[in-house]
């Protein structure tokens, strides 16, 4: 099988790589919608559609510095060692001195990247685009559900701000009142968000914060959201303002014959490497 590589760009090794894509096909946390394991796989063949040059910045991104990780294996004898292993490859990439970007998968993936980083940077940043809170201790009967993927984070006591929500649960509205900020969709003030983040940033973006017009393959759409301009502002605000130390994109779950929503995001992805990279 022939490895798939972002944008089919002639990549850089992995020791002169910047940043390390790290693809996860996994979704056994998912509490509704399921397919979001197809994610990364169409996500990397939907960048080979996409033209390098980037107007905005007026720059071509066929030399990036980025290196695409070989399909990270699931381990599904229990999430706490799906979280572990992906953990594992996020500290070593961190420690090679390269940006993790993971790409998902559920959303109880982003466990194991935002924990690592809360462990080792106490109070860094967590910004965390997304539909839903997913502030809840447990659901489902596991602490590791999609539903939790903050949470864990936050009680390591990151700064978490938390931008396009549109459902969160009132147990988190009452006990997650501390280090935490939050902006209702469709609100999206870049200046404030920004000032309420620390210099050091993990961003952990669920394709849901966008309005579902745009992204209608998720597994838990949520009406509203959102916009894609809005978005882009914002994440190129981060790259420029403040150290990126991670990022995740998750919870695409790729519809057949409908081509647009991997498509979508793997322009996303294109968008912020230029952002971050170039």
């Amino acid at each position: 099988m022939i490895r798939q590589t972002f944008l089919g760009i002639e990549e850089p090794s992995y020791e002169k790589a910047r940043a390390v894509i790290i693809p996860v096909p996994y979704d056994v946390m998912a509490s509704y919608g399921t397919g979001a394991r197809f994610g990364p796989d169409a996500i990397l063949r939907a960048s080979q559609q996409i033209e390098t040059y980037d107007e905005e910045l007026e720059k071509d991104l066929d030399t990036l510095p980025l290196f695409t990780h070989e399909p990270l294996t699931p381990d599904k004898s229990s999430a706490e060692a799906m979280l572990d292993k992906l953990e594992a490859i996020v500290k070593e990439v961190d420690e090679d001195g390269k940006i993790p970007v993971v790409l998902g998968g559920d959303h109880s993936l982003s466990i194991a990247p935002s924990r690592y980083f809360a462990k080792k940077y106490p109070g860094v940043g967590i910004l965390h685009l997304d539909a839903h809170s997913d502030l809840r201790t447990i659901w489902e009967e596991s602490p590791f559900s999609h539903a939790s993927s903050m949470r864990h984070a936050y009680n390591l006591g990151a700064m978490m701000v938390q931008v396009g929500i549109r459902s969160m649960p009132k147990e988190v509205v009452d006990e997650c009142k501390e280090h935490r900020k939050v902006f209702l969709a469709p609100e999206v003030p870049v200046e404030e968000i920004i000032s309420a983040l620390p210099d050091k940033v993990y961003i952990s973006l669920d394709i849901d914060v966008l309005d579902p017009s745009l992204i209608p393959a998720t597994g838990t759409p949520e009406p509203g959201g959102i916009g894609w301009y809005d978005l882009l502002k914002l994440l190129r605000a981060v790259a420029t303002k403040k150290q990126v130390l991670g990022f995740d994109l998750m919870e695409l779950s790729p519809v057949p014959g409908l081509i647009h929503p991997e498509y979508t995001a793997a322009r996303l992805l294109t968008k912020f490497f230029g952002y971050l990279l170039a």
